[in-house]
């Protein structure tokens, strides 16, 4: 079996970080193939495991990557056919900051998923929606299964309010989003969209017909 790769040193880290976004694209391209050219022979599993690209050392080390492998129930069962769908939706308009940050998909779509074969009653909702990535996997699964999909933002971004103690001499975040363009994006159907100061954005109707059950998961919440 080749041997796989070390972090790169010091000095090669600096070149790497100097480089342009599209150059350290391709230079972590050629080190990925190198590396899974070895993980898709026999035991590789336990080889990367043992990776500085992997945990604890990528954990303990400067490096903005880490190797992580695609769970079973997917890369082996295939139970995810929608993934690929939502994937594309994770990523729109977002691609530098989800394109890289798939185990929190996979968090969220197990979860959720998990929720619904335990049948666990309720409706879903998400506080802090910014440009809908994980608002529209919830949107999916809330209208496959029937339920109503809330969400909470102020659609401009952080309120000063929440800007406070050290953050308090920082400028809002976030505000690169509008109500309209999430809604075009999710979508409306069974879908409510409420904009607001949580939790005085809370509607009336909500708060008083409503119990809200703290079943939080990567912000999802069941409302039984």
């Amino acid at each position: 079996m080749a041997a796989l790769r070390s972090p790169l040193p010091s000095g090669k880290l600096l070149r790497f970080l100097a480089k342009s976004p599209r150059e350290q694209i391709a230079a972590i391209r050629i080190n990925l193939n190198r590396t899974f050219k070895v993980g898709r022979q026999p035991g590789a599993d336990a080889v990367l495991a043992r990776h500085p690209w992997a945990a604890p050392a990528a954990v303990h080390s400067d490096l903005p990557f880490y190797i992580a492998l695609r769970p079973d129930s997917d890369r082996n069962h295939k139970r995810y056919p929608e993934l690929g769908a939502l994937s594309t939706a994770w990523v729109h308009r977002n691609e530098a900051s989800n394109a890289t940050d798939l185990p929190r998909l996979y968090s969220l779509v197990l979860n959720i998923r998990q929720a619904l074969e335990q049948e666990i009653a309720g409706d879903f909702a998400e506080l802090g929606v910014y440009r809908g990535n994980s608002a529209a996997v919830l949107a999916h699964y809330a209208r496959a299964a029937g339920r109503h999909l809330y969400l909470f933002d102020t659609f401009e971004g952080f309120d000063r309010r929440d800007l406070v103690a050290a953050d308090g001499c920082r400028q809002p975040e976030f505000t690169d989003i509008s109500l309209a363009a999430v809604r075009e994006f999710v979508g409306e159907q069974n879908v409510r969209f409420i904009q607001g100061y949580f939790p005085a954005s809370i509607p009336a109707d909500l708060d008083q017909a409503h119990v809200w059950t703290a079943r939080w998961v990567q912000g999802l919440i069941c409302r039984n």
